[in-house]
């Protein structure tokens, strides 16, 4: 608006988003290391643990807003969706 030059730098992951490609999981991993070796950790699990919901994850993840915490469901009623294998 004002021809003024700022320096953002975006990731590949952001890139494909504005594409309309999919994301893997190895296209995360330059983007968020930590998120990209639980997921991985999680996939080389044995399937029977998983599903004994040892890890006590769901289809939703808390957020810190404003100095609330809210909660967004991946999916419908994803807050009482366990994940499993």
């Amino acid at each position: 608006m004002h021809k003024i030059q700022i320096k953002v730098v975006f990731d590949r992951v952001f890139f494909l988003q504005l594409a309309g490609e999919g994301i893997s999981l190895e296209g995360i991993q330059d983007a968020d290391l930590t998120l990209y070796s639980s997921c991985k950790q999680i996939l080389e699990m044995n399937p029977e643990t998983v599903d004994q919901d040892i890890l006590s994850l769901t289809l939703a993840y808390d957020v810190e807003e404003l100095g609330s915490i809210k909660t967004v469901e991946l999916c419908p009623i994803g807050k009482d969706n366990v994940v499993n294998s």
